[in-house]
């Protein structure tokens, strides 16, 4: 199978279904993340499990689209579809350095 397709964030090397596990291995290390039970730049995450960027998350799903293995599918519809994964997006702040 995967080696980080799953439950936890870390492993060594990549499993049998290695363009799969790049996905999951590259979303696992994606910086935009909130931890379960935990707040982060001003967002609550009250749910048991890691909550990712929206950039991270289109980022997964892109990746996951191309892959050419035979579960590339199947984790894509595990994870946004059936588990129903909610992303975060940061407002910015617009600020404008002139007036007019």
């Amino acid at each position: 199978g995967t080696n980080w397709c799953g439950i936890g964030n870390s492993a060594d090397g990549l499993g049998r279904y290695a363009f799969t596990d790049a996905c999951c291995r590259s979303h696992d290390v994606c910086p935009g993340f909130i931890a379960p039970f935990s707040t982060e730049r001003g967002i609550t995450n009250y749910l048991p499990y890691y909550k990712y960027s929206c950039d991270c998350d289109l980022e997964f799903y892109e990746c996951l689209k191309v892959s050419k293995d035979e579960i590339g599918t199947s984790v894509g519809q595990l994870y946004f579809n059936i588990f129903q994964r909610y992303c975060f997006k940061e407002d910015t702040e617009r600020v404008c350095d002139r007036k007019g």
